[in-house]
């Protein structure tokens, strides 16, 4: 991975046709935490490096869900 893309993070979070659950799965970052981010309780600045990359990594894997 050579970037994180922040447009593209913001995109998986608010699209409702990816469940928390396959995000967690694959990320490991747990349902209630997805769920805090996409409410905005918890702002993608105040996410941790290791997250957004688990994140990044998930888009990268399934960009076709972004469409």
């Amino acid at each position: 991975m050579d970037f994180i893309s922040i447009k593209s993070i913001r995109q998986l979070i608010k699209s409702e046709h990816i469940s928390a659950y396959s995000i967690e799965k694959e990320t490991g970052i747990s349902r209630d935490r997805l769920a805090k981010i996409r409410r905005g309780d918890i702002d993608l600045d105040n996410v941790s490096l290791k997250s957004l990359k688990q994140l990044q990594s998930y888009v990268n894997n399934h960009p076709e869900k972004l469409d």
